[in-house]
């Protein structure tokens, strides 16, 4: 499943993991009088929002990073929409996001911790590591010249 598109694995995630909660209404929009849509969203006792970012490595920061879509995501806000937002990583640990949009749901304790991004601070500890290492043995080697030679 990780080799899956962003999309399809939101596809995965509703038709498994989340058959249980009324299904959701794709493209919906949320606020008369705006054009405004999010990407799936729930109208139950509880106001969910679900946006799939994408484009974040692009240059410009791709289309969800402009001033328009946060003024999107605080009008939902200030609504009384949860928005949950979610990127194609985050997409990779389904059991986590399918959990975290079932507690907005049904307003339930929501999962505490995402095994994808517990995965990459891991990563980042580790390297940090490696550099302090890297560091200490190039100022224990005594070479003249520091880091300019």
């Amino acid at each position: 499943m990780s080799e899956l598109p962003p999309t399809e694995k939101w596809e995965y995630i509703l038709r498994s993991e989340l058959r249980d909660l009324p299904p959701p209404t794709p493209e919906l929009l949320f606020c008369p009088g705006r054009k405004f849509r999010a990407d799936w969203g729930w109208i139950t006792p509880r106001r969910v929002l679900v946006e799939i970012d994408g484009g974040q490595h692009l240059a410009d920061g791709g289309r969800h990073n402009q001033d328009s879509d946060r003024e999107k995501l605080n009008l939902a806000a200030a609504l009384g929409f949860t928005v949950i937002r979610l990127t194609p990583g985050l997409l990779k640990d389904s059991t986590w996001v399918a959990q975290l949009i079932r507690a907005a749901v049904l307003g339930t304790d929501p999962p505490l911790t995402c095994r994808v991004v517990k995965q990459q601070v891991r990563k980042r500890r580790v390297k940090a590591k490696e550099k302090r290492a890297d560091w200490e043995r190039f100022c224990e080697s005594g070479k003249p010249g520091g880091l300019f030679r």
